[in-house]
């Protein structure tokens, strides 16, 4: 379970926080019991801040699961998040591989089970954009422009956005969050002069982490499913789901 209080912006002062919830808020506004947001928390489905025994989560986080449809079942773990996202992501020419791969320079498609066929294959788009949120926490960073690019740059980081010249999204490992973090001076903030690190937590095999020099095309349209701006929500949901009949399509002829 993450602990913003870890990482070195974080303030533990509750009276010094804006914009955030208690947990049987979270609750109220979700229609969840308190146990099921701390099992969302948990699943690294929601961020959340200790503050003292209880935890606090940002309003923009709860708005943002609010857009998705509630996923019936147990939350997926990142690492089958990773998984599917990587399956994604590849082309329908790939190798056939029992793994992700890749090493090599050749481009390899995972092979699927039938039980993760079902999970990427049989639910609707939103249903699979929310289950998919657990493939990282949002810590959204206040940085110069030139300083943001300087951390693009790090080998710890890898920068996501879909192509865009210089994107305001990255991805880092969270063994890592806490060097970036010291070593670019980041402190949390929203709005003008931001960018977003997404956190990926502990326990994704290492083959299936974003890898450098940009996170794949699901993950990217992830990316843009969570940003509060409506028509980018929007074009993250249509691109994710032209990816989802793409990659259900390879699986159905390779079978």
């Amino acid at each position: 379970m993450r602990d913003w209080t870890a990482t070195a912006w974080s303030p533990t002062d509750p009276s010094s926080i804006d914009g955030v919830l208690t947990v049987a808020e979270v609750a109220a506004l979700l229609d969840r019991t308190p146990q099921a947001v701390r099992d969302l928390i948990a699943a690294g489905a929601l961020p959340a801040r200790r503050i003292g025994r209880a935890f606090v989560v940002p309003r923009g986080e709860v708005e943002r699961l609010q857009r998705l449809p509630r996923p019936t079942g147990r939350p997926w773990s990142p690492a089958v998040a990773w998984e599917l996202l990587a399956v994604l992501s590849t082309p329908p020419d790939a190798v056939p591989s029992a793994g992700a791969g890749g090493g090599d320079g050749t481009r390899r498609r995972i092979a699927l089970s039938p039980a993760r066929r079902r999970q990427l294959c049989e639910r609707d788009v939103g249903e699979l954009a929310a289950r998919l949120e657990v493939r990282a926490w949002r810590a959204p960073v206040a940085i110069a422009a030139g300083r943001w690019r300087q951390l693009l740059d790090d080998a710890r980081v890898v920068p996501s956005g879909g192509g865009l010249a210089v994107t305001t999204d990255a991805y880092v490992a969270a063994a890592e969050l806490s060097a970036v973090v010291e070593r670019y001076g980041l402190r949390a903030g929203e709005g003008t002069g931001a960018g977003v690190l997404r956190v990926v937590p502990t326990g994704v095999p290492v083959d299936l982490m974003p890898r450098r020099p940009r996170a794949g095309e699901a993950a990217a349209a992830m990316d843009a499913v969570d940003d509060p701006d409506t028509d980018r929500h929007s074009e993250g949901l249509a691109r994710l789901a032209r990816l989802q009949r793409r990659a259900c399509a390879a699986v159905a002829v390779s079978r």
